[in-house]
């Protein structure tokens, strides 16, 4: 059972890890993105559409992502041209996202294959006997999105936290006025953070829609990118012990969805208990381990965090 839990979990880390990462790679330089939520259900409605009406998985995850460039322009222009209200803008995206998701879903989903049409998934993939070994081999039973995850988590350790141009990189969000003086465009490097944090929200979006349901459904993201937002802090601003809390926490998922069918079909006698419960479980967790991990886990946390930038 703790195999099949983990291997679980880490297929469900993958979407909210993409998110994480994208909001990882933003606040390094300094800026919020607060809005991945509305960026996911954007990347995955988009790529579903291009998905089915062009009837190309490629094409439609291509699209997804040209989605999440055109978004994180959109920010950026915003936050660091304007000096808009970082906070607000963000948060404005979270109410668009899903809107937007849902009337382009309702609009033009319906005249191509009816409300219930869906994309064919990406299959499991399981490597030759790492697969096989006990509980690790977890890791290496998974899909294609899954796999593309672990490169894109190695080399963002690598390049935030093992690199000259990494160090540079974070010296935008930890102060903006040294990286300045040191000859480092502190107004590119924050474009491109957005950008690039957006392309991972979209493929956060994507890897759901295309890595996980092949259908659609409101709010099919389930709240990852604002838990996304949450996860961050508890593993530190550091991809190691993100990536650890998201498949901690996607196994208590599957625990409490576990639970859930095993008393919803009768598994226990339930008598009058509300089996529902279940499913509040990693919510409740992850709120516990916020509120602990709220002092001691900020340590790396940018310290010009959502403060606008004006040359000179």
């Amino acid at each position: 059972m703790l195999q099949s839990l983990l291997e679980t979990g880490i297929f469900l880390a993958t979407p909210i890890m993409f998110a994480s990462l994208g909001i990882l790679t933003a606040e390094l330089a300094g800026v919020y993105n607060f809005g991945m939520e509305g960026i996911m259900l954007l990347g995955a409605i988009a790529s579903f559409l291009g998905t089915l009406i062009l009837k190309s998985v490629v094409i439609g995850i291509a699209i997804g992502l040209i989605t999440g460039v055109a978004v994180g322009a959109l920010i950026a222009y915003f936050e660091v041209t304007l000096g808009a209200d970082q906070l607000i803008l963000t948060i404005a995206l979270l109410i668009i996202g899903p809107s937007l998701s849902d009337y382009l879903h309702g609009v033009y989903v319906a005249s191509i294959g009816g409300l219930s049409a869906s994309v064919k998934t990406f299959p499991y993939i399981p490597i030759p006997y790492f697969s096989a070994l006990p509980i690790i081999g977890s890791f290496f039973d998974q899909t294609l999105i899954t796999y593309i995850l672990y490169v894109v988590v190695v080399c963002a350790h690598i390049f935030f936290y093992h690199t000259k141009l990494g160090l540079k990189y974070r010296s935008v969000g930890m102060d903006p006025m040294v990286a300045d003086a040191m000859g480092i465009n502190v107004i590119l490097v924050r474009y491109l953070a957005l950008i690039i944090s957006s392309i991972l929200g979209a493929f956060g979006g994507i890897a759901v829609i295309i890595g996980e349901t092949g259908y659609w459904s409101t709010d099919i993201t389930a709240g990852a990118g604002i838990i996304a937002i949450a996860l961050v802090r508890v593993g530190n601003w550091r991809t190691h012990f993100i990536y650890l809390a998201a498949i901690v926490l996607n196994i208590i998922v599957a625990y409490g969805s576990y639970l859930t069918v095993l008393y919803s079909s009768g598994g226990y006698s339930s008598g009058s208990f509300p089996y529902e419960v279940f499913n509040m479980i990693p919510y409740i967790f992850a709120i516990i381990v916020i509120v602990i991990s709220f002092k001691w886990a900020r340590s790396n946390e940018p310290t010009s965090l959502g403060k606008p930038y004006k040359r000179g």
